[in-house]
C-alpha cells in the first residue's frame, strides 16, 4: 500500500515519487497494490469550496476538494462545537478502518488529481489493476495526538503486507504490516531556516520521525542523509537502508541542444528554492 497524501503537494520532488512508487509496484503482477488516500481537513470544506468559481487547470485546489469528498460529510452546528467534536473523536477513537473507494466513481477524478501531473496519459489503465481506499483520518487528527500525551491513532491495515509513506506519519498500523518511511531528507530540522514559518513544523517532524524509529524501517536516499537520521537517532542504524532516487529515461528521449550553448554551462535539476542550495553550486561552477 502506498499513502498518497504527498501526491496533493503541488507537482514536483516527493510528489512526483508517491505517484511513481504506486505505478512502478503496480507493474509487478506478484505485487497487489493498493493507494490509500487520507483526508486533508478536520471537517469536509466541499460545500464551502463548491461555492467559489473554479479557476481552469487549479491542480492543488482540485486536489484538496477531492480529498475533502472522500473524507468527513459536512458535519452540523456551529464551528465552535465541530471543533469539540474534533478533539473528542480524536481522544476516544482509536482504530481507523480502510475504506474500499469505488474505481467506477471516481478513476476520473483521482487520477486528475494525485496522478496526471506526473504520469502520462498512457498510464492511466493502472488505476484498474490497484485497490484504492480512503480512511476517515485526517492530518488533524494525527497531530492532536502528537502535541498532546495521546495514544498514537491507527489504521487498520490488516490485510496489507507493508505501507508506503514519503514523510514520517505519526501513525500506528496493524502488527502484520511494515511501515515504510521512504526518507528524503531531514531538512525540517536540519535547515529549518530555510523552510516556510509554520508554526511547530519543527516540533511536529521531530515528534513523527521519533515515533516512527520506534515502529517503521526507512529507505533513505542516499547515504548522507542515513547519516543523518542515524546520528539523531542511533537506535534506526539497523532499520535503515538506501535506496535512491532512479529515473528511467530510454536513449530516444535523450536529443541534442537545438541551440548549444556558446560558453560553458551546467544543468542542475530541481525546485528552485533556498534549502537546494544553489549559490554554492553557482559559486563552484565560478571557481
Amino acid at each position: 500500500m502506498v499513502d498518497m497524501t504527498a501526491a496533493l503537494l503541488e507537482r514536483a520532488g516527493i510528489p512526483q515519487v508517491a505517484r511513481q512508487t504506486a505505478w512502478l509496484l503496480s507493474q509487478d503482477t506478484a505485487l497487489s497494490t493498493s493507494a490509500l488516500f487520507l483526508s486533508l481537513h478536520e471537517t469536509s470544506e466541499a460545500d464551502r469550496f463548491s461555492q467559489k468559481r473554479k479557476r481552469p487547470l487549479s491542480i492543488k485546489d482540485d486536489a484538496e476538494y477531492l480529498a475533502d469528498v472522500l473524507g468527513y460529510p459536512k458535519e452540523p452546528g456551529s464551528a465552535v462545537w465541530r471543533e469539540g467534536f474534533r478533539i473528542l473523536r480524536s481522544i476516544f477513537k482509536w482504530n481507523n478502518p480502510l475504506i474500499p473507494i469505488e474505481p467506477a466513481l471516481f478513476a476520473d477524478l483521482i487520477w486528475e488529481n494525485y496522478f496526471a501531473p506526473t504520469l502520462p496519459p498512457s498510464c492511466r489503465d493502472f488505476l484498474s489493476r490497484v485497490e484504492l481506499y480512503r480512511s476517515s483520518l485526517t492530518r488533524a487528527e494525527i497531530l492532536t495526538r502528537l502535541r498532546w500525551p495521546l495514544p498514537l491513532a491507527m489504521l487498520d491495515t490488516t490485510n496489507i503486507d507493508f505501507i508506503i509513506f514519503q514523510n514520517p506519519v505519526a501513525v500506528r498500523v496493524s502488527s502484520n504490516t511494515t511501515k515504510i518511511i521512504r526518507l528524503h531528507d531531514l531538512v525540517p530540522l536540519l535547515r529549518c531556516d530555510t523552510q516556510p514559518p509554520v508554526r511547530y513544523a519543527m516540533q511536529d517532524f521531530y515528534g513523527a520521525l521519533a515515533h516512527c524509529v520506534k515502529d517503521s524501517c526507512f529507505a533513505c536516499v542516499s547515504e548522507s542523509t542515513k547519516d543523518e537520521l542515524v546520528a539523531l537517532f542511533p537506535e534506526a542504524r539497523s532499520k535503515a537502508f538506501v535506496i535512491p532516487n532512479s529515473v528511467t529515461l530510454s536513449t530516444s528521449e535523450i536529443k541534442p541542444l537545438t541551440h548549444p550553448a556558446q560558453e560553458p554551462y551546467f544543468l542542475a535539476v530541481g525546485t528552485v528554492e533556498p534549502r537546494k542550495n544553489y549559490r554554492r553550486l553557482i559559486e563552484a561552477f565560478r571557481n
